[in-house]
């Protein structure tokens, strides 16, 4: 059996980790992008030698269970104040990659490319690790990086990979081994936008403002961690800041209208996870440690081996931190343990895509409940007014 008729069989939603890609002996399968922009296994039936390698590592089958133990986490931010500038919250990731690069090691991790894609890169300069920081809400276009980790791992190499936890799940999977010269690092998932939809945005941002972007940032931190904003710098050398509910590409996603499939059904939401750091911001930490509570940024962060332990360890020595309860943690972050629910105009947007260049307005249409209801009374208040016009007109000619 290969892996698309797996995928039929057991009805199992993929996550696009690309592990069966990776895998394949004879280069018989391709990730190849559907209708809403995310890419699938497809196989090339003349190659395939039906060996079963990309069934055997799929992640899907070896998802974790449900069983969450009762761990200790840390709320931290870095000491290093340029660290949490240029993180979306408490800089450990930058602390982290800094002290990897350090050890003359490799670093993968999403990142923009010329044209505003998200890909997975390998970095190994210091120079280049900015690439990695900050969040991207876009599903990262993998590529051949677990091809390449494998390699760097075999030749000796320290790598350091982060990931969403599917991500991660599926390099653990295709590697089939444990290396002692590998960090896995996850960060807490809300779901994977549509690389498609995200590149449809930012065309029609760029036809807009007449301008070439030359710079993005989902969360600046200009008014603050928690009141960040969606930052664009333009080749004219505007700038421009939305704060999150008034920036259209941001409710669509976090109204999960264009969430890659798997997301509503996440096989990765849990606890007890197969990376060796887990990652997020520390939603809600004015309810748990209110002294720990900053403008700048909190980060939570957890071990799930002891090889992570090791590392929380040394990094912990370069934040300001305090220990609390894992489940603790979680309350006010429910992406760690929920997938999100199905939009219910989620398929009436993608048909709509498909017939239409303003994708601005077609989020905005199905995203949003009281569209319909704002452009019946846009309707009506626009009628009144030429009402009102027509009317002083004709009193005026009278």
């Amino acid at each position: 059996m290969n892996i698309e008729n797996k995928l039929k069989k057991k009805n199992l939603k993929c996550s696009g980790c690309t592990a069966c890609f990776a895998i394949c002996p004879k280069d018989a399968i391709t990730m190849q992008a559907d209708s809403e922009g995310f890419k699938y296994p497809v196989i090339d039936k003349n190659k395939c030698i039906d060996c079963g390698l990309c069934c055997k590592v799929c992640s899907l089958d070896n998802a974790q269970s449900n069983f969450e133990e009762d761990k200790i986490s840390f709320a931290c931010s870095a000491k290093d104040e340029n660290f949490i500038k240029q993180s979306s919250s408490g800089g450990v990731f930058a602390v982290l990659a800094n002290m990897y690069i350090k050890e003359q090691a490799v670093i993968y991790g999403a990142a923009f490319d010329d044209n505003w894609n998200v890909c997975h890169i390998r970095v190994d300069k210091k120079d280049e690790l900015k690439r990695l920081y900050t969040s991207k809400y876009v599903q990262s276009n993998m590529g051949n990086t677990f091809r390449n980790v494998k390699l760097d791992l075999d030749n000796g190499k320290k790598v350091l990979f982060v990931g969403t936890p599917c991500q991660v799940a599926g390099l653990k999977s295709y590697l089939q081994k444990d290396y002692l010269n590998l960090l896995a690092v996850d960060f807490i998932c809300h779901g994977v936008p549509s690389p498609l939809v995200w590149q449809r945005y930012i065309e029609e941002l760029e036809q807009n403002l007449n301008s070439k972007i030359t710079e993005i940032s989902f969360r600046n931190k200009k008014d603050g961690w928690e009141n960040y904003c969606f930052m664009l710098k333009t080749a004219d050398g505007n700038v421009s800041y939305e704060k999150v509910d008034n920036n259209i590409y941001m409710q669509g996603f976090l109204k999960d209208l264009y969430l890659r499939p798997s997301c509503y059904d996440c096989k990765f939401k849990t606890l007890s996870r197969v990376s060796d750091i887990s990652l997020a911001d520390f939603w809600g930490i004015e309810n748990i440690l209110p002294e720990m509570k900053n403008d700048k940024g909190v980060s939570l962060c957890w071990a799930n081996s002891e090889k992570g332990n090791k590392i929380l360890a040394k990094i912990l020595k370069q934040m300001i931190y305090q220990e609390v309860s894992l489940q603790d943690a979680v309350k006010y972050n429910p992406s760690a343990i929920k997938s999100v629910h199905i939009h219910k105009n989620r398929d009436k947007f993608f048909k709509c895509v498909d017939r239409t260049d303003d994708i601005i307005n077609s989020i905005e249409r199905y995203y949003d409940k009281r569209y319909f209801q704002k452009r019946f009374f846009n309707k009506i208040k626009k009628s009144l007014i030429i009402k009102y016009f027509r009317n002083s007109n004709a009193d005026k000619n009278n």
